[in-house]
């Protein structure tokens, strides 16, 4: 079975093992994200600013996914910066 969430600040907090996809739905930027011990099947859609923990895994995202919405496109199409933050 998968590993539970780490609890912060009454939070589940998952590990992310890979970005798969990103969308914009609402005005908003999703990312479909892979977490550490689960299957595929249990990929979530999650909004960017809950993928805040590892930068450098949205980067590589991006960088290998040209063709999908990254945080400067939903700042040109929503106006909005959702970029994690920290």
């Amino acid at each position: 079975p998968p590993p539970p969430p780490v609890k912060l600040a009454e939070k589940p907090k998952y590990e992310l093992q890979d970005i798969l996809d990103s969308k914009i739905m609402r005005n908003k930027l999703y990312y479909l994200v892979d977490c550490l011990g689960y299957m595929h099947n249990d990929w979530i859609w999650e909004p960017a600013e809950n993928v805040t923990s590892n930068p450098q895994l949205i980067e590589d995202s991006h960088h290998r996914y040209l063709d999908k919405p990254s945080c400067s496109s939903c700042i040109a199409i929503c106006g909005t910066h959702h970029q994690s933050r920290g």
